[in-house]
């Protein structure tokens, strides 16, 4: 294990990620495309996809064109995929890093190619089709057809069409009418494909499978699939298929700073939100909102020390928080203190952290701040 300051940290587990890469790769014969955007879901985006390059992922997807260029510039040398927003006066930089971006639709394909045409530089690039989630992309449904907008692109002489793809919006469900719309969902994108083909166009690269999509659905006519969520080991929703198991590859740690009793009628933290009832021994731990946990688990969540579970009492604060340790008798200051992980027979997740405050466990990985250093085991 790397050197860190042990104060708040992520453990980061490189042998679940490979077991991961492995699973996936038993469901599917299809192109991985590893989505690294957003510091890799909170586990870090350089290491992540240098370890993933190692296994053999030669694509890459991210949100934005600071997230490829940093990918780039430390040595990941597959294709790498924007899935959002390009600045249009930032775009010849897609040429100079060999980046491929989406296009969000038919307006921005017109200003991208302008500016690229305008600096004399080209861009390859995925149209994003709209079947249903009504985010971006070009609208394809019973009421829109967009061929003919698609067509124009192709028309562009400064975009060279990669790929096409969609996103799916309820493949993490089983419950019918989601079903139903997903088959909707690609139903939308097959026959846009089909047209094109028909018209004589090449598609090149055709991906619709997220992380949802690629667990829940069987079905794999498409050229690709991306792995985002799961490639952490965590779940899209808790409605997807039991027979595959991902492993979760982070944990998070803290440790204790102080130790000491309080009387009954005693009160911790800011606000006084906890009044104590009895005599109670109390631990400061050193991780606090600013370290991405939750002030939501004020007076709810739990933590692990020396494998028991031990409760929040008082507010989260920017840096600390307190626990109730009476149920521990030796506890002290330095002992190791699991936010998120295992310890002994008990197991924290983020799942269930998620559940607690009203959110996902997408939100929680990506909210632990740099601040709590990653550190990578193998």
């Amino acid at each position: 294990m790397e050197r860190y300051r042990k104060r708040t940290w992520c453990e980061i587990d490189l042998n679940a990620l490979k077991y991961n890469v492995d699973t996936i790769k038993s469901i599917t014969d299809k192109k991985i495309i590893a989505v690294v955007k957003a510091n890799a879901y909170g586990h870090g985006d350089i290491e992540i996809a240098t370890e993933l390059q190692n296994l053999g992922i030669d694509y890459f997807a991210v949100s934005n064109l600071d997230e490829g260029i940093k990918l780039r510039e430390h040595g990941i040398l597959g294709e790498i995929l924007i899935l959002g927003y390009t600045p249009v006066e930032e775009a010849e930089m897609l040429q100079n890093y060999n980046i491929v971006q989406a296009i969000l639709g038919y307006d921005y394909a017109i200003e991208l190619n302008k500016s690229l045409e305008e600096k004399g530089s080209t861009a390859r690039v995925h149209i994003a089709i709209d079947t249903g989630m009504n985010r971006i992309g070009f609208i394809q449904n019973e009421h829109n057809d967009t061929l003919e907008d698609i067509k124009k692109v192709y028309a562009l002489k400064n975009l060279k069409i990669d790929g096409i793809f969609t996103h799916l919006c309820v493949a993490d469900s089983f419950r019918q009418d989601n079903v139903d719309f997903t088959e909707y969902q690609l139903n939308n994108l097959d026959t846009i494909v089909a047209e094109l083909k028909k018209s004589g166009y090449d598609c090149g690269l055709v991906h619709a499978q997220n992380s949802a999509g690629l667990t829940n659905l069987k079905k794999e006519q498409y050229g690709a699939v991306r792995a985002g969520i799961i490639l952490y080991g965590l779940n899209p929703s808790n409605d997807v298929r039991k027979d595959i198991v991902y492993k979760p590859i982070m944990a998070l740690k803290s440790v204790v700073s102080m130790v000491k009793y309080i009387s009954k009628g005693d009160t911790v933290g800011y606000g006084r939100t906890f009044k104590a009832d009895k005599t109670i021994k109390v631990a400061t731990v050193t991780a606090g909102y600013a370290d991405g946990y939750s002030r939501l688990l004020s007076n709810k969540g739990e933590v692990l020390i020396h494998g028991i579970r031990c409760k929040i009492i008082g507010n989260v604060c920017m840096d600390q928080f307190m626990v109730d340790v009476s149920n521990i008798d030796n506890v002290k200051s330095g002992d190791i203190v699991t936010l998120v992980g295992t310890d002994g027979n008990e197991t924290i997740t983020l799942d269930e952290l998620a559940n607690i405050i009203g959110t996902i466990n997408y939100e929680l990985a990506c909210n632990i701040n740099l601040r709590a250093s990653r550190v990578y085991i193998k």
